[in-house]
């Protein structure tokens, strides 16, 4: 499967793969049907900044687009029409997730700051803040935590309902 021009730098696929999301270095996302493996939907979605970070809402009709200039949008499957980009982070988006049932969303950044948002009213719940760059999260399929590994080698796991520390790995 050939579309992008650049480096693609993120892949996602939707809950039931029947579309994968990839994004690459010169800020574009292309959808593709998996099934005929072809092209769907191409978007240049952020100006100037490449494409860090995807995830798809476990309903499968929403994509988050994190930028490396800290833009943070939401985008309509498989239209590609904006709904709504939001604003907290000052540097590369470096991961992001929905959780299982689609009412929270966390971001994770280069500036070492987890964001959990609400989803439904689309503003910031909590704010963790770490002494490095925060590279990778995952929410707990069952409970309602996540974990969260730095660029400084740390893992810690936090309470998604209170933003608290729970432990560290």
């Amino acid at each position: 499967m050939r579309g992008h021009l650049s480096a693609v730098s993120v892949l996602a696929l939707n809950t039931g793969g029947e579309i994968l999301a990839s994004g690459s270095l010169d800020g574009t996302v292309i959808l593709w049907n998996m099934k005929e493996h072809e092209l769907l939907k191409s978007t240049k979605v952020i100006g100037k900044s490449s494409i860090k970070s995807l995830a798809f809402h476990p309903n499968g009709r929403i994509l988050a687009i994190g930028g490396e200039d800290g833009s943070l949008q939401f985008r309509s499957i498989p239209e590609m029409k904006l709904i709504t980009t939001l604003s907290g982070h000052k540097n590369s988006i470096n991961d992001l997730e929905f959780n299982p049932r689609g009412d929270l969303f966390v971001s994770g950044s280069e500036d070492g700051k987890v964001i959990i948002w609400d989803w439904k009213v689309k503003k910031q719940r909590s704010k963790i803040n770490f002494e490095d760059a925060v590279s990778t999260i995952s929410i707990h399929p069952k409970l309602a935590e996540i974990v969260v590994g730095t660029a400084g080698g740390r893992l810690e796991t936090w309470s998604l309902a209170k933003g608290t520390l729970l432990h560290q790995i």
